[in-house]
């Protein structure tokens, strides 16, 4: 058999039971992806012939997918507000108009002093 048509074979045999699974990890919102993503992995593999027992491949690296993606959001979550950002709460590191102009009027003075 082919590495194409064994990989076939893999996704329509247990591409349910797996995307069941990474639904139960937490993640269904994003199971299919993770489910897609672990079968890619498997593919990109470099030594395919190595892996003794494919499925299990594969519920092992949703399981690991699963845990990134929970760390990656608890991160997120973390440091990223509930609420959206305003434009106005954004500090620039810019001068104020104000401050600008003060600055420059300081300068003025400081020139006019030295002459």
């Amino acid at each position: 058999m082919t590495i194409n048509g064994l990989l076939d074979k893999l996704f329509r045999r247990h591409k349910q039971e797996l995307l069941a699974f990474a639904e139960r990890q937490g993640n269904a919102r994003i199971a299919e992806d993770i489910t897609q993503e672990s079968f890619l992995r498997l593919m990109q593999h470099p030594d395919l012939a190595s892996i003794d027992n494919p499925r299990a491949y594969l519920f092992k690296t949703i399981a690991n997918l699963s845990k990134n993606a929970y760390d990656h959001e608890q991160v997120r979550m973390r440091y990223l507000p509930d609420e959206p950002i305003e434009l106005h709460q954004i500090v620039s590191p810019a001068p104020t108009l104000e401050s600008a102009l003060e600055a420059h009027q300081q300068l003025e003075r400081y020139y006019r002093d030295w002459e």
